[in-house]
């Protein structure tokens, strides 16, 4: 897909298509988007974005970018566990309340139930692998910090 001259657009892709709409109109396409059903395969969030690399039954393997200064909700999953390979940025990671700095070349390891969250200090660049009896959108839990 090549787009030129356009601003301040949404663009939502997943398997099935892609859809495209200007920012005022976006939440227009919530119903078109849930009609196509899977999963978005690229998203823009308020702490960065993320991208599907891979899909295999019980595993699932992105690409994220998270802008200096943001990070996840404090979360949990009952049915998958994480694992984050940094591969550019500065951070910290949250696990079960202990914080630690992450680099570059750091892996983390995240079992399920374990709350967690990434901060960037610079902007962050992450492979996670998500593996587990059911990924899915509904099993995460936010938790207070």
């Amino acid at each position: 897909m090549l787009v030129m001259g356009c601003k301040d657009m949404i663009i939502a892709a997943s398997s099935d298509g892609i859809l495209v709409s200007d920012k005022e109109r976006s939440s227009s396409m919530k119903p078109y988007v849930e009609k196509i059903g899977g999963r978005p395969m690229y998203a823009d969030k308020d702490w960065g974005s993320y991208r599907i690399i891979d899909m295999a039954p019980g595993v699932l393997t992105t690409s994220l970018t998270v802008k200096p200064g943001c990070q996840f909700s404090y979360h949990s999953h009952a049915l998958r566990n994480e694992t984050w390979v940094i591969t550019k940025g500065e951070g910290s990671v949250i696990l079960d309340g202990r914080e630690r700095e992450v680099k570059a070349g750091d892996t983390v390891v995240i079992p399920s139930g374990t709350k967690h969250t990434l901060r960037a200090k610079t902007a962050l660049s992450v492979i996670e692998v998500q593996s587990g009896s059911e990924i899915a959108k509904d099993d995460k839990q936010i938790v207070a910090e």
